[in-house]
């Protein structure tokens, strides 16, 4: 009875230091190190005319520019009776990582 009593003291000690130690690597698995964050951006806005665009987003690319959003200005015209709506110009916004 005695050397029960011995065993199943020293037994638990070894297994609560286990469950310590697991606990403090899963909080370190959890956490996001300092040099994986989030780069900093730099960001881009450009008035384009409508018949450069294309080469425009094809110049900006290869400068590592992401495009997120293509906004085009409009003009009415207004030719015997039919009214139509064409694009002159687009505003870009793109970002890249600082330092390209």
């Amino acid at each position: 009875m005695m050397v029960t009593r011995f065993l199943s003291r020293h037994v638990w000690v070894p297994i609560g230091l286990l469950l310590v130690v697991a606990m403090f690597a899963s909080a370190q698995v959890g956490s996001t190190p300092a040099s994986s964050a989030k780069p900093k951006l730099e960001y881009l806005h450009q008035e384009v005319k409508s018949d450069a665009v294309v080469q425009t987003l094809n110049d900006l690319d290869k400068q590592g520019w992401e495009v997120f959003q293509v906004i085009p200005s409009w003009t009415i015209k207004n030719d015997n009776g039919e009214t139509a709506l064409t694009p002159t110009s687009y505003q870009l916004f793109g970002r890249r990582a600082l330092g390209k």
